[in-house]
């Protein structure tokens, strides 16, 4: 008796059900995929945001400047933060986001390091880890809602609210924007109490709150300059 063999039709369906199957679930396994980097990630920063910490124990309780060890007039990030802390971290591998396109260059300066991660020290407002002027810990007024260190495009040592998506538009279609948000619309977070969170950027400022998760004296503070458009505009991009 002769075996009965799949006829054209049934072979198509079969095929377009495993299609429809393959729809549905490779979605789902890349959310899984970048699940697991973004949590490879948040442990980078965990290890990143205790070096500063031990730094801080050591160095009379103060945090470090984004840049440090520079004369008056002086401006170059040969001695950043990245720097300081190695012998805490003892590790270059952990300044690099696995999910991050912009972590194959290296941050400005002659030491090569990835960029991945920019500290909270924007120069101009009270940020933690301004150039040569870190901030004593003690005046950090609410150390689980300052940001201490955050994702980024860019080879800054800070991470610059005021210009992290305007100065970027035009330049380079590989950095969209200063901060990188590429964990399914999420950037992670360092706060100065130790502790790491996905947030979207915008969530981290409001003016009608107010709110401003970077100011050493908020969070019920009003934002900085022209920080909530800027990072409205990355929070889009990320969540286009």
């Amino acid at each position: 008796m002769r075996k009965r063999a799949f006829t054209l039709i049934e072979l198509l369906v079969v095929i377009a059900i495993i299609a429809i199957l393959a729809a549905i679930l490779f979605p789902v396994f890349a959310k899984a995929r970048e699940k697991g980097r973004q949590a490879s990630c948040q442990s980078n920063e965990k290890q990143l945001v205790l070096g500063i910490l031990q730094y801080v124990q050591d160095y009379d309780e103060r945090f470090p400047g984004r840049l440090n060890g520079m004369a008056p007039g002086e401006w170059h990030e040969e001695y950043p933060w990245r720097r300081v802390i190695q012998p805490y971290v003892q590790s270059t591998a952990v300044m690099r986001c696995p999910s991050n396109p912009a972590s194959s260059f290296n941050a400005y300066g002659s030491w090569p390091v990835p960029r991945s991660y920019a500290v909270n020290g924007h120069d101009q407002y009270a940020t933690p880890m301004r150039a040569n002027n870190g901030q004593p810990i003690a005046v950090i007024k609410a150390p689980a809602n300052c940001i201490l260190l955050t994702e980024c495009s860019e080879g800054w040592t800070e991470m610059n609210l005021d210009f992290c998506w305007e100065w970027f538009q035009g330049r380079d279609p590989n950095v969209p924007c200063a901060m990188y948000a590429g964990h399914m619309g999420m950037a992670n977070f360092a706060f100065c109490d130790g502790h790491v969170k996905p947030m979207r950027p915008n969530a981290t400022v409001n003016a009608a709150q107010p709110l401003n998760m970077w100011a050493i004296n908020g969070p019920n503070v009003p934002p900085f300059g022209d920080s909530v458009n800027q990072l409205e505009l990355c929070t889009q991009y990320y969540n286009r």
